[in-house]
């Protein structure tokens, strides 16, 4: 009970839910423009990268099933 109670007093250094900058892909950017949100304070686009495609050597021909 005693570390119940200490983990429910920790505070951390920095929060998880900071909000003086948040980051936004462009569609999102396009979606807050046409709601009339373009000026919100922190808020910046960065340009999304698309995690690369792995691609596999084929296993060749498979045995005949039986």
């Amino acid at each position: 009970e005693e570390e119940r109670e200490r983990k429910d007093n920790y505070i951390p250094e920095f929060s998880a839910l900071d909000t003086s900058s948040i980051e936004i892909d462009t569609e999102t950017q396009n979606l807050l423009k046409s709601l009339n949100f373009e000026d919100l304070a922190g808020v910046t686009a960065v340009e999304v990268k698309q995690a690369p495609i792995e691609t596999r050597k084929p296993r060749g021909p498979r045995p005949e099933r039986s």
